[in-house]
């Protein structure tokens, strides 16, 4: 008993360590972080430590060895050390080390469909897209902005550029925006960006964004 209270331990330590890493491991365990698996896995453990005892009594009084009880300390041991582990990796990172790849579909080689996309959810841009000349930027390929929707929308020559550029891009066009927002007071303002492109604006429609092309949404603020 005190190897097979050990061995679901340490099972379950393993499991904590993985949810730990990567909180989408194990789909089909019902939604738990590892801070909900760690107490299971100590209470295990505190149980396999009783039956080890239990069995060395016993032993003991039949004047006989029993090796099952080897396993279960080394197995309280093991336990208690993945769930150190788990809790160390949750407290660090709670939304797990391990992220899953994002979905990046913005079609940045055909200026056409990056507008006509940013357009699909943001609305049309009747007054026409503006260019800034991005030659001042190494790496960018082109910036784009439309005052009718308070929108703006950068793309990158390779990866580099992008993590180099994108901070300094997303700050200009936040402070352009800012300049026209005229009745848009008190509006959240949020940039979706990918590998290799940004675009600026409202938040709620930068999540239909999300779901068309992919990328990842984060929140600006600036003074208006």
């Amino acid at each position: 008993m005190c190897a097979i209270a050990g061995s679901i331990a340490v099972a379950t330590g393993v499991l904590s360590v993985m949810r730990a890493w990567n909180t989408r491991a194990v789909p089909q365990l019902p939604a738990s972080s590892a801070h909900d698996i760690i107490p299971v896995t100590c209470v295990l453990a505190a149980l396999t430590l009783v039956l080890v005892i239990i069995a060395r009594l016993r032993a003991a009084r039949n004047r006989r060895k029993t090796r099952s009880t080897i396993w279960g300390i080394l197995a309280i041991v093991l336990a208690l050390m993945l769930s150190a582990g788990a809790y160390a990796l949750q407290t660090i990172a709670p939304e797990g080390v391990a992220k899953p790849p994002v979905r990046d579909e913005a079609p940045i080689s055909d200026t056409q469909a990056m507008q006509s996309g940013v357009e699909a959810v943001y609305g049309s841009c009747a007054d026409g897209w503006q260019h800034i000349d991005a030659s001042q930027f190494p790496g960018v390929s082109s910036i784009q902005y439309c005052l009718d929707t308070r929108t703006a929308y950068a793309t990158f020559d390779n990866d580099t550029a992008y993590a180099a550029r994108a901070p300094m891009i997303q700050s200009k066009a936040a402070e352009l925006l800012s300049e026209h927002s005229g009745e848009a007071q008190g509006t959240q303002w949020a940039t979706i960006a990918g590998k290799r492109w940004v675009v600026v604006g409202e938040k709620t429609k930068a999540k239909q964004l999300e779901k068309a092309w992919g990328g990842t949404i984060t929140d600006i603020s600036f003074h208006r």
